[in-house]
């Protein structure tokens, strides 16, 4: 989990991510892991960041954590079901698609019900 103040920064790969807040008065690092969660600041989410990086092969980005009429965060997964990340209490989520394939897919069907706010980058 990030700091509650606020100020959380998540990177998620496939093989390893990190988390560390604004004033690095923490840093997380862990590998090796099937399934890593990353939990941001529910009371301050406005400074937090996740960065979420796809696989060489297909992925899938979609909403998880249905709370207080909201989906309060996303999980990235791939279709060989390697890794999932997830990521909760976010104030933004970018999404990264690095490769050019067309397997790669957002599955969010109502951004209006997303508690943060959905940026595309790469090739989605």
């Amino acid at each position: 989990n990030g700091s509650s103040t606020g100020g959380n920064n998540y990177r998620g790969y496939p093989a390893y991510s990190t988390l560390y807040d604004s004033t690095q008065s923490f840093y997380h690092y862990v590998r090796g892991f099937h399934s890593v969660t990353a939990a941001g600041s529910k009371d301050h989410p406005s400074r937090d960041r996740a960065y979420l990086y796809d696989s060489p092969g297909a992925d899938t980005f979609d909403e998880a954590f249905w709370e207080e009429d909201k989906y309060q965060g996303g999980s990235l997964t791939d279709t060989g079901n390697s890794y999932e990340l997830s990521t909760k209490y976010f104030d933004y989520v970018y999404a990264r698609s690095t490769d050019s394939g067309p397997g790669d897919t957002i599955a969010v069907e109502n951004e209006t019900l997303l508690a943060y706010r959905l940026l595309r980058m790469g090739t989605w």
